[in-house]
């Protein structure tokens, strides 16, 4: 499990900075974003199903968009 969000608020830059306004936006972008990725299977398809994080609950929840790689 992959959730950007949890990487992404560690490297939170000054309050009042350019960098800062970017790292919002992209903040927004994965809010709430969590992926699986299944990069080996030994008898199935790889890829990567999305889910949405709840933090407050710990909780995953289908995004309802999966994609797999035959």
């Amino acid at each position: 499990v992959y959730r950007p969000e949890y990487y992404l608020e560690k490297s939170e830059p000054q309050a009042g900075t350019a960098e800062h306004i970017t790292w919002q936006e992209k903040m927004s972008q994965v809010h709430n974003q969590a992926l699986v990725i299944i990069g080996k299977q030994r008898h199935g398809p790889t890829g990567i199903i999305n889910l949405e994080f709840e933090s407050a609950y710990t909780k995953f929840k289908d995004a309802n968009n999966i994609k797999f790689d035959n």
